[in-house]
């Protein structure tokens, strides 16, 4: 059985860095303290251990993560676990953003030589912005007056304000 690390000034940082970010008053027991110490044998520092919580929260919030991830035996007590998340969140920050515009993407795409398909091209269609109850009801009640009337009197109004003004 190895021989438990000291608590050092660095394992208690790391700790209260963890205990931070995530959320969770865990009290540094000896179990942590190993766990930190192979952590950080691992190679791994207070940046990684940042990066990973950020990534995992992040995720969290999406609801893409279980909250399960960021719990210290899965988190820093697999430390395979630790090093896939932080792969994934270095891949994540190094991902280029989406552009803002189809024309954007397209002009990548042909600049870089890639067959663009019409699929591709097509802007998205802009749904027109829903209209509340009250202005329907009053676009209805005006088109049946003016049924009744046969005449449009929203153009009549109109000239008449011009003669007025």
């Amino acid at each position: 059985m190895p021989t438990p690390p000291s608590s050092t000034p660095e394992i208690e940082r790391l700790h209260a860095a963890y205990c931070k970010g995530t959320g969770l008053e865990l009290r540094l027991d000896m179990g942590r303290e190993i766990a930190w110490g192979r952590w950080m044998q691992a190679g791994f520092g207070m940046e990684e251990l940042v990066t990973v919580i950020g990534y995992i929260r992040k995720g969290i919030a999406k609801g893409e993560r279980n909250a399960g991830a960021l719990r210290f035996r899965n988190l820093i007590g697999m430390i395979d676990y630790f090093e896939e998340d932080l792969a994934m969140a270095r891949k994540a920050q190094t991902a280029r953003p989406r552009p803002a515009t189809t024309q954007e993407a397209v002009t990548r795409l042909v600049d870089a030589g890639n067959k663009v398909t019409m699929l591709e091209c097509r802007e998205p269609a802009a749904a027109p912005p829903p209209e509340d109850g009250v202005k329907v009801a009053v676009k209805e009640e005006m088109a049946k007056f003016r049924k009744q009337m046969g005449t449009d009197f929203t153009a009549k109004n109109a000239e008449n304000s011009k003669g007025e003004a």
